[in-house]
């Protein structure tokens, strides 16, 4: 409420009469959340990843910063192993070095941040 309170104070332009100012405001103010709760899409949601984010379905996201990640021989076999299990492709044998992705963060499907 405070927030509200604090934004809707910062947008008065006029100090001659603030109240009838103010009171314009929150009239502004509710017929846009007004339209936007009648017709959704008319103010289209334009969220986008940020650069170098991964979305890996189900809502949840990849976020960086990632590192590119070396694995050596012996630890192929399992990953390979878990990733049978998972439905997953492996890209590369065992003659080839293996690299994945590590990323710092998680967004979680309910806007936090893990």
């Amino acid at each position: 409420m405070e927030c509200t309170i604090g934004n809707l104070g910062e947008e008065i332009h006029l100090h001659s009469d603030p109240y009838a100012n103010l009171t314009q405001r929150i009239i502004n103010r509710s017929r846009v959340n007004a339209l936007k709760n009648m017709l959704p899409d008319l103010f289209p949601d334009n969220k986008q990843l940020p650069q170098g984010a991964l979305d890996i379905g189900s809502n949840y996201v990849l976020l960086g910063p990632w590192e590119l990640h070396q694995l050596d021989k012996s630890v192929f076999p399992a990953l390979e192993r878990f990733a049978g299990l998972q439905d997953w492709r492996i890209k590369g044998g065992l003659g080839e070095l293996l690299s994945i992705h590590r990323f710092a963060r998680l967004l979680l499907p309910n806007g936090q941040i893990a």
